[in-house]
């Protein structure tokens, strides 16, 4: 539902009912916490409502969202899996994400645009014996800022800069170790068209900042760590037909 105020505003408002089935992948039976058979479907509600304003080449929008699940579907790294070893797939008890988002763009020139997010999560337990507490591994702060440059006809460049604020370890259900700590990530993209031919070179931490894809807790073997790749250089190419 959406209310265009005048040229200038609007507001909106959206509700959505969630469903998603696990996997294949994720029920195989090796991979399913012990006396699981098959995992429960996640679901849930979203609400959404929010503002948008624009003039001329400037756009903001801000907005307030809500989702609440029921069996959140979830992979636990050091949880002991039928298969006696770690790493298994698991439904969560009751959680609730809520927050706010915050967006502008604008087109600076013909060849210029920029553009920045930030987003506040709340996430928490709804129910169960971790009842009001934050659900793991998910960041209360993110945010990300971007150029897009035209430098010449068909040959782009794109920088976006993206952090990420600090988090409990995945599977910290007590929130008893701490967080691990934020980081900002810096990445580039160069991309030119040539008919129905294009091609893309794009390099993600360019700065070689060393962090963690992935972190997790568990009792029996404590804290573990998956490290990110300091740089990943990325080329592809494609065709229109």
């Amino acid at each position: 539902m959406a209310w265009q105020i005048n040229e200038e505003s609007r507001v909106f408002a959206k509700r959505e009912d969630v469903l998603r089935w696990a996997n294949v992948d994720e029920n195989a039976p090796n991979y399913l916490p012990p006396n699981v058979t098959r995992l429960k479907p996640q679901t849930g509600v979203s609400w959404e409502t929010g503002a948008e304003w624009q003039r001329d080449s400037l756009r903001v929008q801000a907005s307030l969202y809500r989702l609440d699940l029921t069996d959140e579907l979830m992979y636990a790294a050091g949880m002991i899996n039928t298969g006696g070893w770690a790493g298994t797939n698991i439904n969560l008890d009751k959680t609730r994400h809520q927050g706010l988002t915050l967006e502008a763009d604008q087109q600076v020139n013909d060849r210029i645009k920029v553009g920045g997010q930030y987003t506040y999560t709340d996430s928490k337990y709804r129910d169960g014996s971790f009842k009001g507490n934050e659900v793991p591994w998910v960041s209360k702060n993110t945010a990300s800022a971007y150029i897009d440059w035209e430098i010449v006809q068909n040959l782009k460049a794109h920088f976006e800069a993206e952090f990420t604020g600090s988090r409990y370890y995945s599977s910290d259900n007590e929130n008893s170790q701490g967080k691990l700590g934020s980081y900002t990530l810096y990445n580039a993209a160069l991309s030119y068209e040539y008919h129905n031919l294009l091609t893309k070179l794009r390099v993600n931490n360019i700065t070689g900042k060393r962090y963690n894809a992935f972190a997790g807790y568990d009792s029996w073997q404590g804290k573990y760590y998956y490290p990110a790749p300091e740089e990943l250089v990325q080329l592809s190419v494609g065709y229109h037909f």
